[in-house]
């Protein structure tokens, strides 16, 4: 993975609403420009063809237990590392680098993002040399920001509204 460009993921899923929703929370975790969607196994080949992403998210169809071809290349053929998504209770193995139930929770998700594209990345790099990857400091901030033992409020200047609060202030005010 080239650490100097943000790293690109590409979400497969049938689900037009999930391909959205995946899309848009993972660019507002920091990975702008750099997710794409694709709606099947073909589309994802052209795609990943055209554009190899560092990382693949793949809603797995239930007619594909056990796995798919397209996992199996993307591990095999092409070392990409691919996060499966699969229906709760789902058992059987995934050709994956790991295997995510529906529904989830969603920071578990973007950890375990975080947790493959730094493993992709590291291979052939020399110590000392990684940067970090897109929102890893806003999530290191929401994080002291919550946990924070004052209150704290972010206010909106203009509008002079509040537009968010950590978890001592929502104990405190009921915000």
């Amino acid at each position: 993975m080239d650490r100097s460009n943000p790293p690109s993921i590409l979400v497969i899923s049938a689900d037009p609403d999930e391909k959205t929703l995946l899309k848009a929370e993972l660019e507002l975790c920091g990975f702008w420009h750099a997710v794409s969607t694709a709606d099947g196994p073909e589309e994802a080949r052209r795609e990943i063809d055209a554009h190899p992403p560092d990382l693949v998210v793949y809603h797995l169809p239930d007619s594909q237990e056990g796995g798919s071809p397209l996992c199996h290349m993307l591990r095999n053929d092409r070392d990409i590392p691919v996060l499966v998504l699969v229906e709760s209770g789902d058992t059987e193995p995934v050709a994956a680098s790991s295997v995510f139930s529906i529904p989830f929770k969603f920071q578990e998700f973007l950890e375990e993002i975080r947790r493959l594209l730094h493993f992709a990345g590291s291979v052939g790099r020399s110590a000392g040399a990684s940067v970090p990857l897109p929102g890893e400091i806003e999530v290191q901030y929401k994080d002291l920001f919550d946990r924070a033992s004052d209150v704290i409020l972010l206010m909106d200047l203009d509008t002079h509204t509040i537009v968010d609060a950590n978890r001592r202030a929502e104990e405190v005010y009921g915000y």
